[in-house]
């Protein structure tokens, strides 16, 4: 697989040491510390998850790899994003940027880069995503890429002490179009 892969405005690629500053940036925000918690939070838990998330080959099927989302023009680590191999020709996005970040597009360009990539490199039948009825903005972003609403599971997240609805979006191979 070839990495890093490239948009109009950014890269995506894996995450080295000198990202941790941006790292410890990114996860201060508590929006995205409590959706990341994998990443931690400290310069010792990110160099662990960068340890971990460089052992994996990449798109290593069943393992969540995530690579990092740099603007071109700034080289600066603005997010994540990651990409889950499943079984069947079957895969699994997520996204996540910082707070500074939002709003400017760059979810909806990382996450269509990685699904085209996807389609097309690692010959995907089928891509699925999973928001929080509670997070409207990243349900935008996959309605944006043209992902449909398949479903919805009640009360089946809790978070902050209440109880919120997760929605599930997919779209198929034969359905993209970049």
């Amino acid at each position: 697989m070839t990495l890093p892969i490239k948009s109009d405005r950014l890269i995506l690629r894996r995450f080295r040491y000198e990202d941790i500053p941006d790292l410890i940036e990114f996860t201060a925000h508590p929006s995205v510390a409590s959706e990341v918690e994998e990443l931690g939070t400290t310069e010792s838990e990110i160099r662990k998850y960068i340890d971990l998330q460089n052992s994996f080959e990449p798109f290593e099927k069943g393992k969540v790899f995530d690579l990092a989302i740099e603007l071109k023009q700034s080289a600066k680590l603005i997010g994540l994003l990651t990409l889950i191999i499943k079984n069947h020709q079957k895969g699994e996005i997520g996204y996540g940027l910082g707070i500074d970040y939002r709003g400017q597009g760059y979810a909806t360009e990382a996450a269509r880069t990685l699904i085209d990539y996807g389609f097309s490199q690692l010959k995907l039948h089928r891509v699925q995503a999973i928001a929080s009825s509670a997070n409207p903005k990243s349900w935008q972003v996959m309605e944006r890429l043209g992902m449909k609403a398949e479903g919805r599971l009640r009360e089946a997240s809790f978070k902050d002490e209440q109880w919120y609805d997760l929605l599930y979006y997919g779209i198929l191979e034969n359905e993209w179009r970049p």
